[in-house]
């Protein structure tokens, strides 16, 4: 049975399933629907996969995740990734992750004029990829997403963004400079 969590009570899943030396998969299914798979043999994590990244390039994407629904499966086998780092190396990325996110989402943090200005830079990239069209669609995209008052929100818009990049443009570059955009704020 899935159960809601945020990142931090993931991260304390995936650590006392690492402890306990389990062989499953704990799978995540995002607030925005995405799915994150990491396998484990004897809570060794075997293999990471989220949305369309795999291995070791999954893991910097795992920190933008706010939280979802939660569960296990014992029943998939997914292949073992060798590109993956260890289990201790790979916990201390995602840990880590979820201190500088808990800090990042602290809505008393947010600075709304930031927020606008990254808006503004995200609608001059995401025009450089689907072209001029882009003035006329990003309203509604941003009326969708409501008002940005975190960087939970701007990722939410980068993520209907990119949705339009997919198959135009180079998503994964897409992705990493609209993230940049978001981390200036």
């Amino acid at each position: 049975m899935p159960k809601q969590v945020n990142y931090q009570q993931f991260i304390t899943a995936l650590k006392k399933l690492i402890e306990q030396e389990t062989t499953t998969n704990l799978i995540l299914i995002t607030e925005d629907k995405h799915s994150l798979w990491l396998g484990m043999a004897s809570g060794v994590i075997t293999s990471i996969i989220f949305g369309p990244k795999r291995g070791k390039s999954a893991i910097p994407f795992i920190s933008r995740v706010t939280g979802g629904q939660l569960s296990l499966d014992t029943k998939t086998s997914l292949s073992p990734m060798p590109d993956l780092p260890s289990t201790e190396v790979i916990l201390a990325q995602l840990d880590t992750s979820a201190t500088s996110m808990n800090t990042a989402q602290s809505t008393a943090d947010f600075n709304a004029a930031g927020a606008n200005l990254a808006i503004e830079e995200l609608q001059q990239l995401f025009k450089r990829y689907i072209g001029p069209i882009a003035n006329m669609i990003m309203p509604g995209m941003i009326k969708k997403v409501g008002a940005i008052s975190s960087e939970s929100q701007l990722q939410a818009l980068i993520d209907t963004m990119a949705k339009e990049v997919e198959g135009i443009g180079d998503l994964a570059k897409f992705r990493q400079e609209a993230t940049d955009i978001i981390e200036k704020t």
